[in-house]
Formats: C-alpha cells, sequence, structure tokens
C-alpha cells in the first residue's frame, strides 16, 4: 500500500507546488524534481511501483489473473516493443515519459491483483480528509492570487481566466477528477463523517469556494460537472430529499452572495463573475461557435492522418508536429485519436479494451447500487467513484489526460477500487445463485 501513498503524496505535493510557485515566483521544476538527479519525485513513485509489480511473479500465475489484468500485461508488453522501435526518434527523457504515461496503468493491475475491497476502500477512505483539504488550499490560493492580480491570464478566446502563471511549467497537472471527487465527498459529508459540525462547515465552506473559482475560471467541462454533481445529489441521490434541497438553496444563496458583494473588485481586474458563469454555459453548448474546440478539431484531423499513414503500430514515441506543417500543434487532445497516433491500430485495441472494461464494470456497479445490492456501508463511496468515473469522460475526450500522469494515476486509482467493489459484489450474487 505504501508504493500507492506515494503516488498519491506526490501528486498533491505538484498540487501545492502551483501555488508556491507562482507566489514565490520560483521555477516550479526546482519543487517537482529531485536535487540533482533531476527526476520528478511522482516518476520515482511509479517506477518503485512498477518495480515492485514486475518483480513478481505475475507471469507465472497469469491463469488466475483477471481480463483486465490480462490485456494491461499484453499493452504494456506491447508498448516495451512500440518504445524500442522507435527509441532514438526524439531526445529518450521525453520518451521514457511517454511510456511511463502509458505504464501508469499497471496502477490498476497493481491495486486488482494485491489488494482485497476493503484494503483500496480503506486506502482512499484514509485520503478523505487530505484530499479535501489539499483542493481547498489550492482553491483558496487561486482567490488569493487572483485578487493579487498574480494569476489572471488573458486567452483571445475564453477572455481573463483565473489560471496559475508558474515559470518552467512544462506539464499540465490535471485537477479535474480530485476537484469532483472533493466536491462530492463534500456533498456527502454526513453520509461519510456523520453529524460532526466542524465537518458540516467545512464542508459548506469548500463546496462554495469550489463553486466561486469554478465560476470565475471559465472552465466548461469542470462547470458541467459541477452543476451535474449537485443535480446528482439533488434529485437522484440522497436519501433525505428536504435537508438536500435546504443545503443546495443555503449553497446557492451563499455563493451568490460572495460574488454579489465582491462583484465590483471582480470587475477591477477585468472578470464579471455573472457574465462569465452565463458565457461558459452559453459557450458549452454552442457548438456552431468556430471557436468552440479552441482549434482542436484540426489537431485531430491531423493526429487521425498521421494513424493512417502509420496504420499497425502508430507513429510511437515521437512528437506529433514531425509529421505536420503546424509547428504548434502538440497532440489530438482526445484519448482514442491520440492512441491510434502513438500506438496504431494493434495498440489502440488493447488500450481501448482496458478502457471498455473499466466502463462496463462501473455500470454493472451502479446498476448494483440501484437494486440495492450494495451494502450501506459501500453505498456512498461507490456513488463518489462512479460519478467521478463518469465525468473523467470529459477531459478524457477533450484533452491530453493520458499524458497527464500525474491526474490519471489517481484516476487509475479510483479505476482499481471500481473493479474491487464490483468483483466482491459479483462473487456474492454469484453465490447467492449457487
Amino acid at each position: 500500500m505504501r508504493y500507492l501513498n506515494y503516488i498519491f503524496l506526490t501528486y498533491f505535493l505538484a498540487l501545492i507546488s502551483l501555488p508556491v510557485s507562482n507566489l514565490l515566483r520560483l521555477d516550479v521544476q526546482q519543487l517537482f524534481r529531485l536535487p540533482y538527479i533531476n527526476i520528478r519525485y511522482f516518476d520515482i513513485a511509479l517506477l518503485l511501483l512498477l518495480l515492485v509489480t514486475f518483480s513478481s511473479n505475475f507471469i507465472l500465475t497469469i491463469k488466475s489473473r483477471s481480463k483486465v489484468s490480462i490485456l494491461i500485461l499484453v499493452f504494456g508488453i506491447f508498448l516495451i516493443i512500440n518504445f524500442i522501435r522507435t527509441i532514438g526518434k526524439i531526445e529518450l527523457n521525453a520518451q521514457i515519459g511517454f511510456l511511463l504515461a502509458y505504464l501508469s496503468l499497471f496502477i490498476i493491475y497493481y491495486i486488482t491483483n494485491y489488494f482485497d475491497k476493503k484494503d483500496i476502500l480503506l486506502f482512499i477512505k484514509k485520503k478523505y480528509i487530505l484530499i479535501i483539504f489539499l483542493v481547498f488550499s489550492l482553491q483558496l490560493s487561486t482567490l488569493f492570487l487572483f485578487f493579487s492580480g498574480q494569476s489572471i491570464i488573458h486567452d483571445d478566446v475564453m477572455g481573463k481566466r483565473i489560471l496559475f502563471d508558474v515559470i518552467g511549467s512544462k506539464e499540465t497537472i490535471g485537477v479535474h477528477n480530485v476537484i469532483v471527487f472533493s466536491f462530492l465527498l463534500a456533498l456527502f459529508n454526513q453520509e461519510l463523517f456523520g453529524n460532526k459540525k466542524f465537518l458540516k462547515l467545512f464542508s459548506l465552506l469548500f463546496i462554495i469556494i469550489v463553486i466561486i473559482t469554478t465560476t470565475l475560471s471559465f472552465h466548461r467541462g469542470l462547470t458541467f460537472s459541477i452543476i451535474f454533481c449537485v443535480l446528482s445529489y439533488l434529485f437522484f441521490i440522497s436519501k433525505n430529499r428536504i435537508r438536500t434541497i435546504v443545503i443546495t438553496i443555503l449553497i446557492i444563496i451563499l455563493s451568490s452572495s460572495f460574488l454579489i458583494i465582491y462583484e465590483e473588485e471582480f470587475i477591477k481586474v477585468g472578470v464579471n463573475p455573472v457574465e462569465n458563469f452565463l458565457s461558459t454555459i452559453e459557450y458549452g453548448i454552442d457548438t456552431k461557435n468556430l471557436n468552440w474546440d479552441k482549434g482542436r478539431e484540426l489537431s485531430r484531423i491531423i493526429g487521425i492522418q498521421i494513424w493512417l499513414d502509420n496504420f499497425w503500430l502508430g507513429m510511437g514515441f515521437d512528437y506529433m508536429f514531425k509529421y505536420t506543417s503546424y509547428q504548434e500543434i502538440a497532440t489530438p487532445h482526445h484519448l482514442v485519436i491520440s492512441s491510434l497516433m502513438f500506438n496504431g491500430l494493434i495498440g489502440t485495441i488493447l488500450f481501448i479494451g482496458i478502457y471498455i472494461i473499466f466502463y462496463w464494470k462501473t455500470f454493472r456497479l451502479f446498476r448494483k447500487v440501484l437494486s440495492g445490492k450494495v451494502k450501506e456501508e459501500d453505498r456512498v463511496i461507490s456513488l463518489i467513484l462512479i460519478i467521478t468515473a463518469i465525468l473523467w469522460l470529459i477531459p478524457a475526450l477533450t484533452q491530453e489526460v493520458q499524458f497527464e500522469r500525474y491526474s490519471s494515476s489517481i484516476q487509475y486509482i479510483f479505476f482499481g477500487a471500481i473493479i474491487k467493489l464490483d468483483d466482491y459484489y459479483e462473487g456474492i450474487i454469484n453465490e447467492q445463485k449457487i
């Protein structure tokens, strides 16, 4: 379990490094990497987990492995072959980075083969407070840097938005899935933490802060996700409807009050929160807008063309811009198209096959929750994991999540938990049939 702890803690170290780097004007790479060796802390944690996984006798006992484990193993072998096949096309450290991003799938292999349902849920539950606290700190840092004028970046398409402007940023540290996960933890605070007044107040404050920063950030995917979480909690999931409605109304009133009280301060720095929120919704549904996908349609078309030119095995671990005259295009920003481009048809069949199993088990677990086949003690965390998995499809199909190995690795921990939950209750159902 300690190797999952390393993954988890180095991810949140990277998150906290963003506001710290912004505030102190430090090169963020100094905070990401081990001194002298110049290797990311996160990559060290991932390599340790891979080393432990590969040093075990998992090949000798392959007959006892699940379908998803076998697919991950075969895909891993394919990746190694593709890495060797294309080694030297670009600098070695970049190729190793691409390889590690895909090999982070072995986090799921590690969980499904060396943990039981109780272990992985205990691991996640122990991180509840830490997740909420760290995301809360990140959101507060966002607001502080916003008011101090240090975090506003102008986007020609989106207008002014709140982002961390950091020195030395080379990689994206995704936060979509942990914000959604922590937001759901806060919504379900009573079911998870009981009637603890401090945690209730803290959860309420956290929800309000997330709503405010989401409103200001002009982020379509996250705005939709937060609305989806609230509506799911309000109309579909919560058992105490009256309490849920009262809490939802209170959250709306408090969030709106804050935005109204500080509206002039926001306008002074060029951001109107009400207009931002309405524009985000309008922009999100206006698919005829030429800037709707921020030019990513072109990158996807080019990605597909590169794949067609390298049909079976893809271009391997290489840079996309080498295959096109559009030098500013780095990735297709689409999970499937990126895989086709890098891994070809053979690798993508394996890769997407893994995801099909993920989401089949997510759907199957959801049906078990609805039919009352999941114990009450596991019901809430199952729903939180399911909603997080569903909403992760937004960045997966619009961004380059596979190479954001920080956040994708955390999502793989969530997927591993879903698989263990589904397998556990599927086993109980099968025993009852006998």
